[in-house]
């Protein structure tokens, strides 16, 4: 029984990153979180997956749970709950509220558009960031996306809001609230950026 959820948790790790260091730090939680019946009767893929999405919380790694759920197709729900008792187990309960947006828009941006449309991406959110904290405003679940598609406007790309929300996993809509409202935070129109 170890071994099979140790061999999930390591094949789901290694799907997601290369990264040999949380590789072998998956493996260590794994052993502990057995070792004090942490999973219960919980099934192999919840396991698995709910251990790697912590172990990438850990590191403020910017992967999605929808990403990490993908792989074996488990309910977040199940995911979510025991996720939480793991982070409960470590003592770090607050690791789920961490969030890397900005590592969230370079990983989308690259993945739509390659690395000149990530530089982009990555200065204007650095310049939202002083914008949002002049307004006192917060980045929300999918701002990282309203950036990425202010960014393909910038640069003169033809990318669509609907082809962004695939990208980062939303709907069109939310795409367009949130480029509205970061567009009317600074007072200009989509083609006043266009290019700039």
């Amino acid at each position: 029984h170890i071994l099979v959820g140790v061999r999930m948790t390591v094949m789901l790790a290694t799907t997601i990153t290369q990264s040999r260091a949380i590789v072998e730090r998956c493996e260590k939680a794994y052993m502990t979180c057995f070792k004090k019946g942490v999973f219960g009767r919980s099934d192999y893929e919840v396991r698995a997956t709910a251990l790697v999405y912590y172990v990438l919380r850990e590191r403020n790694l910017p992967y999605s749970l929808n990403e990490i759920c993908q792989e074996f197709g488990v309910k977040r729900s199940l995911v979510v709950k025991q996720a939480k008792s793991i982070a409960r187990l470590f003592n770090n309960p607050g690791v789920f509220s961490l969030a890397n947006n900005i590592g969230m828009v370079e990983k989308h941006a690259e993945r739509l558009g390659g690395l000149q449309l990530s530089r982009t991406c990555g200065l204007l959110y650095s310049f939202f960031e002083r914008v949002m904290e002049e307004h006192q405003e917060n980045f929300r679940p999918y701002t990282h996306g309203g950036i990425l598609y202010l960014g393909s406007v910038c640069d003169y790309r033809q990318f669509t809001q609907t082809q962004v929300a695939e990208t980062v996993g939303c709907t069109q809509r939310t795409i367009q609230v949130e480029s509205s409202r970061l567009l009317k935070m600074v007072g200009k129109t989509r083609k006043q950026i266009e290019g700039k």
